[in-house]
């Protein structure tokens, strides 16, 4: 019992070892459970790094990820081990038999770790393999990237070379070009030579049945009534009145030895004797007692002789050197030198004034020749830019006087305006040319800015940003009809209109001076009714939406004196009326009495304002007064490649109380001035005097004695400003005048001449209100004369008849002929621009192919 004590003693003992034993056994298994942890830690950083920059070991991580998991489950299982061990240490002895199991596994797993090693070092041979690869492959780039370079030397030599060629092609087709332009200015100046012919014939027409009927009058002598249904016709350079063709017969009488009084166009040398005219006191002119042409009943209303009232403030300044070498004083005052202008030209203003009324064929012919002259020299227009071009003395404007055509009102045709529409619907525009205006211009920080208009130039224009042609295409596309919006600003600014639509101060300027061509204060819906009108007549006939006649303004009055013409009109230079003769008991008109004395009865009576008595007018509102300026310079206000521009210039107010300035620039294509010189009309309300409302803006704008830093500016040769009344601001109507007299305004300060035609259309529905205004004037061959049918015999009226219808038949044929050759010139002249068109497409494209090869 005390040995088997003793054996249980030394049994527990041996346990006590044992379970000590296990005990530093579970801390060995601990650190290798931490160091297992950490190796674990070290395999999921290491396989990171393998899955990112190897893909051929992807498999290998698989097998990993394997192994991972059974160490998971194997720890699991030690857990539970650990706990079964902790519960039941009967189980000892299988867990000394996983014991060995497990060894067996480190076993193979250092084997493993072996073989990882080796794969390792394989791997990094791999590495050194590939860095030894990518040194050389970075070689051959290196070598590829020298040929590179040396391969664009070689292309930018050659690009060197396509340019100089496209520079010899550019200016061939410049060459083709100016050859095509002369042929076409050769073609057109055909074209004006076989019309002058045809005019020529036709006036010789005119004037043997001027005889005709002259030999009439000597071998029978008329009555006062058969006289004025004699009827004749003749080239004009001026209208007055036109009136119904089917019973009516106008006769204009004018004052001067001009027609047309305000609305007047004069060579140099005509405007010269003008200026002498208004400089020259008019003589007191006694009141003639015509009571022994009165018949019982009637009074007589006599009219002021004073029309010199509507033209004031005469200054001419002339900044160019005489023949010699004799500069005149800059500032030369209007006495100095208009006298010096007149008294040179006082012969040639005889002569002409001669010719004017005992001359007449002589007067056309001449007129022919100035313009075969200016047809036949294009090439010194297009050659006036040239940098070396000689200064034009005064001697040579006289000289060269009647290439100007200088009209005493400055304004453009709206290409969708009343006077257009009236030309195209009374076919009197088959009588004259029209030119587009080329560019629209306006004057800002003392910088001549070219206006962008149409869709074109909006989208070609340099000056506005992206957002800005955005903005300023939505806002010309919504102005096209009226809205409630618009509505809704009525009676309120125009600029705070454009302002809240968010326009920057660019877009506000170009819309309100030169797109609407209004002022600051001008009420939203007159502002808006101004764009839609700019907008209506864009497109018409070009990117702008006016027309200027060739050869000036007089051209128009021509064109309607024509037909006027036509219908028997007659016109009387220097002859007055002095008075209107009136019924007391109709009052109305019966006659007129003429300051030599002959009375002429007349159903209607058509007056100037300015030729009626104060005490007849009505008292309204006070005259107002245009401010004008006519300049001759030598060069254009913005130079640009072509320099036959015709440019419309829009100058806001230079300062706090000065009116806005319109300005209209014509070159030496619209024959209204000549070559190498540009005419310049300014136009503006009446401040002051026209030196004290213009002459800041010329010395602005253009070089003068005057002018402070501005060598780049053109230079003013001669000029002129005068004051002239403002028609818009008379009264036609309620004065103390007859029933059938009528009474018109003179010029107004719009642009357009929309005033003039409102009252020329008023007063024949007055006259004629079942007539239409300006219907199709006919052919002249179709038109029948009153004095064929009077006081002959049957015989000779049908030799009369016969011989009629034998030149009618010729004359057809001459004129069938003359169509057809028209229309040939007309179809090569369309076919020359189509290929001139196709010139300048070609040489866009090769100048936009080298703007892409030099921006590459």
């Amino acid at each position: 019992m005390k040995e088997h004590l003793y054996f249980i003693k030394e049994y527990l003992y041996f346990i006590k070892e044992y379970l000590y034993f296990i005990k530093e056994y579970l801390y060995f298994i601990k650190e290798h459970l931490y160091f297992i942890k950490e190796y674990l830690y070290f395999i999921k950083e290491y396989l990171y790094f393998i899955k990112e920059y190897l893909y051929f070991i992807k498999e290998h991580l698989y097998f990993i990820k394997e192994y991972l998991y059974f160490i998971k489950e194997y720890l699991y299982f030690i857990k539970e081990y650990l706990y079964f061990i902790k519960e039941h240490l009967y189980f000892i002895k299988e867990y000394l038999y996983f014991i060995k199991e497990y060894l067996y596994f480190i076993k193979e797993y250092l084997y493993f770790i072996k073989e990882h090693l080796y794969f390792i070092k394989e791997y990094l041979y791999f590495i050194k393999e590939y860095l030894y690869f990518i040194k050389e492959y970075l070689y051959f780039i290196k070598e590829h990237l020298y040929f590179i370079k040396e391969y664009l030397y070689f292309i930018k030599e050659y690009l060197y070379f396509i340019k100089e060629y496209l520079y010899f092609i550019k200016e061939y087709l410049y060459f083709i070009k100016e050859h095509l332009y002369f042929i076409k200015e050769y073609l057109y100046f055909i074209k004006e030579y076989l019309y002058f012919i045809k005019e020529h014939l036709y006036f010789i027409k005119e004037h043997l049945y001027f005889i005709k009927e002259y030999l009439y009058c000597v071998i029978r002598p008329l009555s006062v009534s058969e006289l004025w249904r004699l009827r004749w016709r003749r080239s004009d350079r001026r209208w007055r009145v036109a009136v119904d063709h089917v019973t009516q017969v106008s006769c204009c009488v004018y004052r001067r030895s001009y027609y047309a009084g305000n609305w007047a166009s004069f060579t140099f040398s005509g405007l010269l004797t003008w200026i002498q005219q208004h400089h020259e006191e008019p003589l007191p002119e006694e009141a003639q007692d015509w009571s022994s042409l009165l018949e019982e009943g009637e009074e007589l209303i006599h009219l002021s002789h004073s029309d010199c009232a509507s033209i004031r403030n005469l200054q001419v300044f002339c900044f160019t050197s005489e023949e010699d070498e004799e500069e005149e004083a800059p500032n030369t005052t209007e006495e100095e030198t208009g006298g010096a202008a007149e008294d040179s030209e006082c012969a040639d203003s005889t002569e002409e004034e001669t010719k004017e009324t005992g001359e007449e064929e002589e007067e056309v012919r001449e007129e022919e020749e100035v313009r075969e002259e200016e047809q036949t020299t294009p090439s010194a227009a297009l050659r006036q830019s040239e940098p070396t071009k000689k200064k034009i003395s005064y001697a040579q404007l006289l000289k060269e006087g009647r290439r100007f055509n200088i009209d005493l009102v400055s304004k453009l045709m709206y290409s969708r305006g009343s006077l257009v529409d009236l030309l195209i619907k009374s076919n009197v525009s088959r009588y004259a040319e029209f030119k587009n205006v080329t560019r629209i211009l306006t004057y800002r920080d003392r910088q001549v800015e070219q206006v962008p208009c149409s869709r074109a130039d909006v989208f070609a224009s340099r000056q506005l940003s992206v957002v800005e042609k955005r903005k300023l295409m939505r806002f010309l596309t919504s102005c096209v009809e009226e809205t409630e919006e618009q509505r809704a600003y009525n009676g309120r600014p125009y600029l705070e209109f454009l302002r809240d639509r968010q326009l920057g101060d660019n877009l506000q300027h170009f819309l309100l001076h030169s797109i609407a061509m209004v002022t600051e204060d001008t009420p939203t819906e007159e502002g808006l009714a101004s764009t839609r009108h700019f907008l209506r007549c864009l497109g018409r006939y070009g990117n702008t939406p006016f027309l200027f006649p060739v050869y000036g303004l007089g051209e128009i009055p021509q064109c309607f004196c024509r037909m006027c013409a036509v219908f028997g009109g007659i016109y009387c230079l220097r002859h007055s009326v002095d008075g209107v003769v009136v019924d007391r008991d109709s009052n109305r008109c019966k006659a007129v009495i003429d300051s030599r004395g002959q009375r002429i009865t007349c159903s209607h009576f058509v007056v100037e304002e300015g030729y009626v008595a104060a005490d007849r007018k009505r008292v309204a509102t006070p005259t107002r007064f245009l401010s004008r300026a006519v300049l001759i310079t030598d060069g254009s206000i913005l130079p640009s490649d072509s320099d036959q521009q015709v440019s419309m210039v829009t100058v806001p107010p230079i300062a706090a109380g000065c009116p806005a300035v319109k300005m209209v620039e014509l070159c030496s294509s619209t024959m209204t001035c000549m070559p190498g010189t540009y005419l310049v009309h300014l136009t503006c309300q009446s401040v002051g005097s026209a030196y004290e409302d213009l002459s800041p803006v010329v010395t602005r704008m253009f070089r003068t004695p005057e002018s402070h830093d501005q060598e780049t500016c053109p230079s003013v040769l001669w000029c002129l400003y005068f004051n002239m009344t403002d028609g818009s601001g008379l009264e036609a109507e309620g004065h103390n005048l007859p029933s059938n007299v009528y009474v018109c305004s003179g010029p107004d300060g719009d642009l357009g001449h929309e005033l003039a035609i409102r009252q020329a259309e008023s007063i024949f529905q007055k006259i004629l209100p079942e007539e239409d205004f300006c219907p199709p004037a006919p052919n002249p061959e179709d038109i029948i004369y009153d004095g064929d049918n009077t006081s002959s015999s049957a015989g000779g009226e049908e030799e009369k008849e016969e011989n009629d219808g034998v030149a009618e038949e010729e004359k057809q044929e001459e004129e069938k002929e003359m169509l057809e050759e028209e229309k040939e010139m007309l179809e090569e002249e369309k076919e020359m621009l189509e290929e001139e068109k196709e010139m300048l497409e070609e040489e866009k494209e090769v100048l936009e192919e080298q703007n892409l090869q030099t921006e590459e």
